[in-house]
């Protein structure tokens, strides 16, 4: 899913969160009681974002979340508004048409002469473009890795190779 995750001195095995996780309706890191920036889906795949505390979130239909953002477009409004959000970086994100389509972007970037990356602009005009009608940042820069079919589809920023996630987004037929 790509939740924050601690990663001391760029190395790190991708095994210490340090942001909520929801599995299988299960809260695997957090606290039950506070508010968090969710990223979530449903039993039906709906992609669902807003600030939920674990009750809430299971209120809301909510059966796997990670905490993360910012939220790129809500409901068909898009919320970045200046150019320069957050930086140039490798990035990655999720989003979902209305009619359900999910939509998968990995930007590489740190790569002089191959990517620099995007902004967060230039990242929420691209599921514009593809008609995202919700749509929200995930942890990018080294972890910005893209599988399809079990292989790697992007050039991932990490000088080492891929590194261990905590935890990742998967789309099954």
């Amino acid at each position: 899913m790509l939740g924050g995750f601690a990663d001391p001195n760029g190395v790190g095995s991708g095994n210490i969160l340090v942001d909520t996780v929801i599995m299988n309706k299960k809260l695997l890191y957090g606290n039950k009681t506070t508010r968090y920036s969710l990223i979530g889906l449903n039993a039906e795949g709906k992609l669902i974002l807003g600030k939920y505390n674990y009750q809430e979130a299971m209120n809301a239909g909510i059966e796997s979340a990670v905490e993360f953002g910012p939220f790129i477009i809500v409901n068909g409004k898009n919320q970045i508004k200046n150019s320069n959000s957050g930086g140039i970086h490798p990035r990655m994100g999720i989003g979902q048409k209305k009619d359900g389509t999910m939509i998968f972007v990995a930007i590489d970037g740190r790569q002089p002469g191959y990517s620099i990356g995007a902004s967060l602009l230039e990242l929420q005009n691209i599921f514009e473009k593809y008609g995202a009608y919700n749509a929200a940042n995930l942890d990018g820069g080294s972890s910005a890795t893209m599988y399809y079919n079990g292989k790697v589809v992007n050039k991932t920023s990490t000088p080492m190779g891929e590194r261990y996630l905590p935890n990742a987004f998967i789309i099954e037929k």
